[in-house]
């Protein structure tokens, strides 16, 4: 009697699970679409995945490319401009106008940069971002040819500046587009990550750089490091041929309704049609909201441009308060520029043999060691920048960047004794930028404007830094040959006051729309105007 019988037991077990285990399931299946919903909001489409990876291959991939190309084989480069000239006067090359052309050629990038960025601001509005990009990579493909081909132009070098300076020119256009296209299509919550990308992507091309430069730097061999641009080139064409049009850009100057609505879907992998029409609604009203400014007849409302340059003029506390964010976003990647990474990448060969007093094969596989450490770390605000926030990232590397700034250059005043220090300290600076503001410089300022602002934005900021980097990358390789450890002042200095500045303006922008943000700065501003959230 105290036993339980076999068939008593299965009975028990049938039972429960009719019972008990079909309640359970079909309360958590009930609550299924309830968790479905939030973790569609948290995950990253396939579209805007392909659409931010294909932009930022376009973009920073190939502006970290152009920039490190001939680190390493700079030397067998300039042996090839001597060569040249030598064949065409009977002459050597004199060392001084060969340093000089040697900076013409580096600052190349940032000049032709220039003309991209205002190429990019003309026709961005007029034939929209997707074909803008397409346009970037049309531009590039001639450039990337010539370059590759330069050695067999022999003697003619300039044919490398020509195709440097095409390439740059497509690259100016790709970085403009690159993040208004994206902003523009990203939901408020995937902002950080999908622009933390950026830095990841950025420094696989130098990786990639690197490594194709240590077996290609030989005098016949280096104009094939013109090929893998080239081949990326291509790729992010195809990419941006079966990409969406920005849905901003198709409600403000397309009036479609219906393809927004697609891209939306598209782009914020969603299916659900109450949450894209909220989002269509959302996009409709800024764009209402600029028609509205142009066919205002009884009072003007001032442009872009005025708001940014003629505080005379646009004076009214909206524009105050744009103004404000706007700079400081500008102030920001400026603050990168002076920190010394992107000089000292396009040159850390030469710090490290010439300065540092490391052998040339040491330059040379150290340069490639510390980029490979770099990729790792730069993946890591992927993870982290929605959490710790953009703040605190960019104060502590700013602080970072200081101190190994000033390691690099009493190491280098030391000398051969030292060396060891000019490795670490050029080291620490890249890694440091890469965790912070380097990483978050390059979609900070987007997170300060609104959208009807952001191509102007992004195209003043890009100018202002790429002529920055114009004076910086022209004044250091010379700079440097003849004061040596001095030279690194020139990144010191400003990155103090900037530091200063950042802890002084700089607001949190994580997982904030752009009107919360604006409200912030106007209640520090003390400005009368509140903005709907």
């Amino acid at each position: 009697m105290g036993r339980l019988s076999l068939y008593l037991a299965i009975l028990s077990l049938g039972a429960c699970f009719n019972g008990n285990f079909q309640q359970a399931y079909l309360l958590s299946i009930l609550n299924q679409p309830y968790l479905e919903v939030h973790e569609e909001m948290g995950r990253l489409s396939l579209y805007l995945a392909i659409l931010s990876l294909g932009a930022c291959f376009n973009g920073n991939f190939q502006q970290a490319y152009l920039l490190s190309i001939l680190n390493q084989p700079y030397l067998e480069v300039h042996e090839f401009i001597n060569e040249s000239t030598i064949y065409r006067t009977g002459e050597p090359i004199d060392p001084l106008y060969l340093d000089m052309l040697w900076s013409i050629i580096n600052v190349m990038n940032p000049i032709s940069g220039i003309v991209g960025q205002l190429l990019a601001y003309l026709i961005c509005d007029r034939i929209g971002r997707r074909w803008t990009a397409i346009v970037s990579c049309i531009i590039a493909i001639p450039g990337l040819l010539i370059s590759m081909l330069s050695r067999y132009f022999f003697p003619y070098y300039e044919f490398l500046i020509v195709g440097r300076f095409l390439w740059g020119t497509a690259n100016g256009v790709a970085i403009v587009v690159q993040t208004v296209w994206i902003v523009e299509s990203a939901p408020t919550d995937q902002r950080g990550k999908v622009n933390s990308w950026q830095e990841v992507i950025a420094t696989s091309g130098n990786l990639l750089t690197q490594a194709v430069g240590v077996p290609l730097a030989t005098a016949t061999l280096w104009p094939f490091m013109f090929a893998v641009p080239l081949g990326v080139n291509i790729i992010c064409l195809i990419i941006f041929v079966l990409m969406y049009e920005s849905p901003q850009y198709l409600l403000m100057y397309r009036h479609n309704r219906e393809g927004a609505a697609k891209a939306i879907g598209a782009y914020h992998g969603t299916s659900n049609e109450i949450e894209i029409q909220k989002q269509v609604q959302k996009c409709e009203e800024d764009g209402q909201k600029k028609q509205e400014a142009v066919k205002n007849a009884k009072e003007k409302q001032p442009n872009g441009m005025e708001v940014m340059f003629m505080p005379w003029r646009a004076n009214d506390p909206t524009s105050v308060v744009v103004r404000y964010g706007a700079w400081v976003g500008i102030m920001v990647k400026i603050a990168y520029v002076f920190t010394g990474a992107r000089v000292i990448r396009s040159f850390n060969t030469f710090i490290y043999h010439d300065l540092g007093s490391w052998s040339k094969s040491f330059a040379q596989w150290g340069s490639l060691a510390n980029t490979i450490v770099r990729l790792p770390l730069s993946v890591i605000p992927i993870f982290i920048i929605e959490h710790v926030g953009r703040r605190p990232m960019l104060i502590v590397s700013q602080v970072v960047s200081i101190i190994t700034l000033t390691i690099t250059m009493i190491s280098i005043f030391i000398g051969p004794a030292a060396k060891i220090g000019t490795l670490l300290g050029v080291s620490l600076l890249l890694f440091a930028t890469s965790l912070g503001i380097g990483s978050i410089s390059r979609f900070y300022s987007a997170e300060l404007v609104p959208k009807n602002m952001l191509l102007r934005t992004v195209t003043v900021l890009s100018l202002i830094e790429s002529s920055t980097k114009i004076a910086l990358d022209f004044g250091f390789y010379p700079l440097a040959a003849v004061t040596r450890g001095y030279s690194f002042l020139i990144f010191i200095i400003p990155s103090i006051a900037f530091l200063i500045l950042m802890v002084l303006y700089c607001p949190e922008t994580k997982k904030r729309p752009v009107n919360a943000i604006l409200n912030q700065m106007a209640a520090k501003l003390k400005v009368d105007v509140t903005f709907k959230v």
